[in-house]
C-alpha cells in the first residue's frame, strides 16, 4: 500500500471545504452522478422483486385469502418458487408479506363499508323488519326450549315414579297369587317413603295396576322357574333310590297304565313328597308357588323323568 502524501490531510474534518481536500469538481459531481444512477437502479430493481413476490402470494392464496393467512403456511406454500428467493433475506420476505396483507385486509375493508352503508340507505325499513322477525323467531324458541324442557322434566318425575313403585313391589310382594287389592292393603299401604302414593305416577291407579300386574308376571316365571328346578332335583334322587329295587323298576315298566301314586310305591308323588319331605317342605320356594302349580309341575316333571326309565304312565292327580 502506498504512504498518503505528506502535503495531503486524510482526516475529513481538517478541511473546512470541500475545495480544500485535494479533489477536483470534475470528479467530485461525476462520482456523485454515478452513485445516483447505481442507487435508482438498486430501488427499481427492489421494486419489481416486491412485485413479483406480491404476485406470487396472490396467486398462491387468490380472492383475499392472503389477509388471513399465516406467515408459516407462506412459507410452506411459495419457497419452491424462484420468486420468493429473488427477495433477499428471509425477514425482509416476512415483512413484505406483511404489508401486502395489510393492504389486502384495508383494501377489502373499504371495499365492504360502502355496499354495507347503500343498503342501509336502500331500505331501513327491511332491516327493522328483519330485526322484529329475529326477536320474534328468538322468542318462538325460547318458548319451545322451555316447553320440551318442562316435558323432559315431566317425563323424568313420571320415571322416577314408576321406578320406585316398582321397586315396592319387588321388595314387598313375594308372590304372585294376591290380586291387586289385596297386595295393596295387605304389603304396600303405609310405604314409610310415600312410594304408595299412586297419584305421583303418570295415569295414577291405572298405572299402578299394570306395575303391579308386569311385577306378578315376572315373580310367576321367576318362582315357577326356580320351583321345577328344585322338583327334577327331588325326583332325580327319589327315582335314583326306587330303581334300585330292579324288581319294582320291572313291575313299574310292565304296568303302562300305572299312576303316579302307585309308581315305585309313590316314591314321586307330589303328595306324600308335600307331607313327607322336609327339604321340600322347609324350602322357600313351597311357600310362594301355588298349590295347584306346585302339583302341575312336580307331576310332568315326574312323567318326564320316569320317560326315561322305560316307565309310562298317566297322572292320577
Amino acid at each position: 500500500m502506498s504512504r498518503a502524501s505528506d502535503d495531503v490531510c486524510v482526516d475529513p474534518d481538517a478541511y473546512v471545504s470541500s475545495d480544500e481536500d485535494g479533489t477536483s469538481a470534475r470528479t467530485r459531481g461525476a462520482w456523485t452522478r454515478d452513485a445516483r444512477r447505481v442507487a435508482g437502479e438498486d430501488v427499481d430493481a427492489r421494486r419489481g422483486t416486491i412485485a413479483r413476490f406480491e404476485a406470487l402470494l396472490e396467486e398462491t392464496f387468490p380472492n383475499g385469502a392472503i389477509a388471513s393467512v399465516r406467515w408459516d403456511r407462506v412459507v410452506m406454500k411459495t419457497q419452491r418458487d424462484a420468486r420468493f428467493g429473488m427477495v433477499g433475506t428471509h425477514a425482509e420476505r416476512r415483512a413484505a408479506f406483511e404489508a401486502y396483507a395489510r393492504r389486502r385486509r384495508d383494501d377489502m375493508a373499504n371495499a365492504r363499508a360502502p355496499n354495507a352503508r347503500v343498503k342501509r340507505r336502500r331500505d331501513p325499513e327491511a332491516e327493522a323488519r328483519a330485526l322484529r322477525a329475529r326477536e320474534a323467531e328468538a322468542m318462538r324458541s325460547t318458548r319451545e326450549a322451555e316447553r320440551v324442557s318442562a316435558r323432559r322434566k315431566d317425563a323424568l318425575f313420571a320415571d322416577a315414579a314408576d321406578a320406585a313403585f316398582s321397586a315396592m313391589c319387588a321388595e314387598r310382594v313375594k308372590t304372585y297369587t294376591r290380586s291387586y287389592e289385596e297386595s295393596f292393603d295387605r304389603d304396600l299401604a303405609g310405604d314409610p317413603l310415600g312410594r304408595d302414593d299412586v297419584s305421583k305416577l303418570r295415569g295414577g291407579e291405572s298405572r299402578a295396576r299394570e306395575l303391579y300386574a308386569e311385577h306378578v308376571a315376572r315373580v310367576e316365571r321367576t318362582l315357577k322357574t326356580e320351583f321345577e328346578k328344585l322338583a327334577r332335583k327331588m325326583i332325580d334322587i327319589k327315582v335314583v333310590e326306587a330303581v334300585s329295587d330292579d324288581s319294582a323298576l320291572t313291575e313299574a315298566q310292565d304296568d303302562g297304565h300305572a299312576t303316579i301314586d302307585s309308581v315305585f310305591d309313590g316314591a314321586i308323588s307330589y303328595r306324600r313328597a308335600a307331607e313327607e319331605d322336609f327339604e321340600l317342605i322347609d324350602h322357600v320356594l313351597f311357600a310362594f308357588v301355588s298349590d295347584e302349580d306346585k302339583v302341575k309341575i312336580w307331576n310332568a316333571c315326574s312323567v318326564e323323568i320316569l320317560k326315561r326309565h322305560g316307565v309310562k304312565i298317566k297322572s292320577g292327580e
